[in-house]
């Protein structure tokens, strides 16, 4: 590591990629801070929150981010008002994909693992719901494959459109 100014420049090679990582602070924080809370959500995400909701499912959200950044991010995407909860693994003390996150959620909602899942594109977050006992679904959107030391998710599917029908299809509420 060395020191660049007000910045920390780190830099790691392996084979023929290099990654810089530059520590960002004051007004870049805030720009991508801000940028984060408007990211709009993929299009089919409203229609297939619907879906859950009609079939009788509630849901939450489980973020690493700060329970501000989460509830903006809904709001500006205009899903807040389709989602029940909103959890940050910041409120367990560890972030996913630790047990506790999901625990915190699991009992807050007075649900049993075998009675929720998890839907995700991160193969990581995947995996610790699994270890927690949650069923998974897996968004494979661009080619994502999922973690392959991992147990497979409960399903795989191309976008969460497809995957609430398939839940929704197969699971009795």
């Amino acid at each position: 590591m060395v020191r660049l100014g007000r910045f920390r420049h780190r830099h790691a090679e392996r084979g023929t990629r290099s990654l810089a990582v530059h520590r960002v602070g004051g007004e870049h924080q805030r720009e991508l801070g801000d940028r984060l809370r408007r990211l709009p959500a993929h299009s089919e995400v409203h229609d297939a929150i619907a879906r859950l909701r009609a079939a009788g499912f509630r849901v939450v959200t489980l973020t690493n981010s700060v329970a501000a950044v989460a509830e903006d991010q809904l709001h500006n995407a205009g899903l807040r008002p389709l989602i029940d909860a909103v959890y940050s693994a910041d409120k367990a003390g560890r972030l996913k994909p630790a047990p506790e996150p999901y625990q915190l959620v699991l009992k807050a909602e007075q649900v049993i693992p075998s009675d929720a899942i998890l839907i995700a594109a991160h193969g990581w977050d995947i995996t610790g719901a699994a270890a927690a006992g949650l069923a998974t679904a897996f968004i494979s959107r661009d080619h994502r494959r999922p973690l392959p030391a991992a147990n497979a998710p409960t399903l795989t599917a191309t976008d969460i459109d497809v995957a609430t029908q398939l839940i929704a299809r197969h699971t009795h509420r």
